[in-house]
């Protein structure tokens, strides 16, 4: 009985402390404490761009916690508004998809072709959701899509995180060295005085050498894990938490359930045209899966009624991430109204004019990837680290071209780890998964895309890349 009362507590305990909302409320009172330490200071911005030689510190400012409690809902609707719609939406979307049961008996009947090679279904979902990456489809949307990764990772067999490993993973390593970003790519390139898109053989090759390497991990993992339990990095794998599932194999692949699929993906398929050619973003991707989730339901025989459950079913799953990511906003909200911003930018762009060329252009990737921790949007730091980077490359001998890359990889390299990226720690909290199991996933992963990412940057200065 003393046994058993204990293994209760122990549970609950992992549980408690798994919690994503208990480990973001640490760090808001972390950053609050380097308020008090860190000097407060800014550079002047012009049009929003700043001027490198600005920098100054200015008399130290303490937040208020009440400036930051009013200002914490302002800031999340003007940064995340849209983004908090169109994620219902999807979310309502993927609900409806599922639910017509074509979304599980597609995956069944691939999984069932493949059989004891399913795993090699892994390089064709990565390359799908890294495409999509490279077109920043993904990125802000990606939370939306975890339950197609935990309908995945069931029928494979694998574990819970590997639902998050899939579309996360993918996405944003395909948009860590994009060569056709608009958020990204074009927004750096433009303030470096760069033509916009240029360079772009060097970074599709790094770009698939970097999904390579992911794939060929990922699918050893999955079929390790595929074949012993015990190799996964959870403590735990219960796939039968999120609900039984279904045995599809008395059941066939409809024409109705082909056509479903075709105006799911169609969708996205038209969304990322849309993305690189008439500047869609994530407004328009709300508009274009409201449709798709009506006609889908139609056509997938759930009727007016069952639509109308399944679309507020889906739409709900969204809340838990929804109210994550607008308590996360408090870092970057204390960060600004402290001061200490500008400073942190300040202080790590010093050491580079020290460097060497080679050693410049790592120690710029570096430092991206550290300010990358305070500012999670790339166009975000672009605006706010080009206008710095850009004239230190002219400094210490290195093209332009090569610290626009310098700050691509940067960005996305941190968003692998982020303990405060939003939609990374909301991810993980949809399948019940730890920020310690996340790591012990991803740091193999972390080892290879470093030696790479110094790899491919002391080529782009050798070769004079521009």
């Amino acid at each position: 009985m003393k046994t058993q009362t204990a293994n209760v507590v122990k549970t609950k305990k992992e549980k408690k402390n798994s919690n994503p909302f208990v480990i973001i409320f640490i760090l808001i009172a972390v950053v609050y404490a380097l308020t008090f330490i860190i000097p407060s200071g800014q550079y002047t911005r012009i049009d929003g761009i700043l001027d490198p030689n600005s920098f100054h510190f200015v008399d130290k400012i303490f937040v208020n916690p009440i400036k930051v409690l009013f200002a914490l809902p302002v800031m999340a609707y003007q940064a995340m508004g849209k983004l908090f719609i169109t994620m219902m939406i999807v979310g309502a979307t993927l609900r409806i998809v599922q639910d017509t049961g074509a979304l599980d008996l597609g995956i069944y009947s691939l999984t069932n072709r493949f059989q004891e090679k399913a795993v090699l279904l892994v390089p064709i979902l990565l390359a799908f959701t890294g495409f999509l990456g490279t077109a920043s489809v993904l990125i802000s949307t990606v939370i939306a899509f975890i339950p197609l990764g935990l309908t995945i990772a069931r029928r494979l067999e694998v574990d819970n995180i590997f639902a998050v490993a899939v579309m996360f993973l993918g996405s944003y390593t395909g948009f860590m060295a994009s060569p056709i970003s608009p958020v990204s790519t074009a927004v750096a390139q433009e303030l470096a005085g760069i033509p916009v898109f240029s360079g772009f053989k060097f970074r599709l090759i790094l770009t698939i050498i970097l999904l390579v390497v992911l794939m060929a991990y990922l699918t050893f993992y999955a079929q390790r894990v595929r074949k012993d339990k015990s190799k996964s990095v959870m403590k735990e794998v219960n796939l039968d938490q999120f609900g039984e599932l279904k045995d599809l194999s008395g059941e066939k692949l409809t024409f109705n359930h082909i056509l479903v699929l075709i105006i799911f993906f169609g969708g996205f398929a038209f969304f990322c045209y849309g993305s690189s050619k008439l500047n869609f973003g994530v407004s328009e991707l709300a508009s274009i899966m409201l449709p798709v989730a009506i006609v889908c339901g139609l056509i997938g025989k759930l009727g007016i009624n069952g639509s109308s459950e399944s679309f507020i079913k889906g739409a709900q799953s969204m809340a838990m991430p929804i109210m994550f990511m607008i308590f996360a906003m408090a870092i970057s909200v204390i960060l600004n109204l402290g001061g200490i911003l500008d400073t942190i930018i300040y202080y790590v762009s010093i050491p580079l004019s020290a460097f060497g060329p080679k050693f410049a252009a790592i120690g710029m990737f570096i430092a991206n990837s550290i300010i990358n921790l305070g500012i999670t949007s790339g166009s975000g730091q672009a605006a706010v680290v080009m206008p710095i980077m850009a004239p230190l490359a002219d400094v210490v001998g290195i093209t332009r071209q090569t610290a626009v890359l310098a700050y691509q990889l940067g960005d996305g390299f941190t968003n692998l780890l982020n303990p405060i990226n939003v939609f990374l720690i909301a991810s993980l909290g949809m399948v019940k998964a730890s920020m310690k199991d996340w790591f012990k996933l991803v740091l193999p992963i972390y080892l290879m895309f470093f030696v790479v990412i110094c790899i491919a940057l002391s080529i782009a200065v050798s070769i004079g890349w521009a």
